[in-house]
């Protein structure tokens, strides 16, 4: 999936390094620690509601694996 990144680089560095200090935020994989991040700020920008999003991408999903995902 593409998207375009609206964080700059300097400020990325900055609030990944901020975001490593915590052991229970995954950030094993900086690429998609920063789509997380861009998609956060997407749904805060444009207003959307939390609950919206977590139901487009269980939908994604189900799409994606052909049944209902489980965690």
């Amino acid at each position: 999936m593409s998207y375009t990144k609206r964080i700059r680089a300097t400020t990325w560095t900055k609030l990944y390094g901020y975001l490593v200090e915590f052991p229970r935020i995954h950030t094993g994989d900086e690429g998609k620690t920063n789509q997380l991040v861009e998609t956060v700020f997407w749904i805060v920008r444009s207003g959307s509601s939390i609950a919206f999003a977590a139901q487009r991408i269980w939908q994604l999903q189900r799409d994606r694996c052909g049944r209902n995902p489980t965690y």
